[in-house]
């Protein structure tokens, strides 16, 4: 709950850096509206019978293994009231953890790497996170899509297959860096 509120309450800081290529932790954007945005793009080009190409990846275990210290970091760089985020690190510095297994519950631990997928605060660190990668896959006249942890790519026009082989090549080098 502290989370949904308190996202709502930055919505003007969210809203200098949010790109509208974002669909996860963006006020005014989910994944239906990434799918009909799509759909209409691509209805588009079969209408006008331009040639069109797409691929997606799934970012592996993204939520499990991004460092909470590297999103306190990045919500700090990108100019988040410092309240915010350092109330949101001594969350994940107290937040304990137990594995479940055939009806026994283990002892609690904490884990070093690990933000709650499906939180607000957790959709809203993708999206600043990913919004380097957007604009790099812009810059290369291809579409970008950030949908929670998956990354997804259309290319069109003539040169779409060079379009889409550049593109996959930007963001396998942004996901290396």
């Amino acid at each position: 709950r502290w989370a949904a509120y308190r996202l709502r309450a930055l919505e003007p800081w969210i809203d200098k850096w949010a790109l509208p290529e974002s669909f996860a932790g963006i006020r005014g954007s989910s994944a239906h509206d990434a799918t009909y945005d799509t759909m209409l793009g691509i209805e588009e080009a079969l209408c006008f019978s331009t040639p069109l190409s797409g691929a997606a990846a799934d970012l592996y275990k993204f939520f499990d293994q991004f460092v909470p210290e590297l999103a306190h970091t990045l919500l700090r760089t990108a100019g988040c009231p410092s309240f915010i985020p350092d109330a949101y690190i001594r969350f994940h510095a107290g937040l304990r953890v137990r594995n479940a297994l055939a009806g026994a519950i283990g002892k609690p631990y904490r884990r070093r790497c690990s933000i709650p997928q499906g939180c607000p605060w957790s959709m809203m660190v993708v999206a600043l996170a990913t919004r380097p990668w957007i604009l790099t896959i812009r810059r290369l006249d291809v579409k970008p899509r950030i949908l929670a942890d998956d990354l997804m790519v259309l290319a069109r026009g003539e040169h779409h297959i060079h379009l889409l082989t550049t593109a996959l090549d930007a963001t396998l080098a942004y996901l290396l860096s």
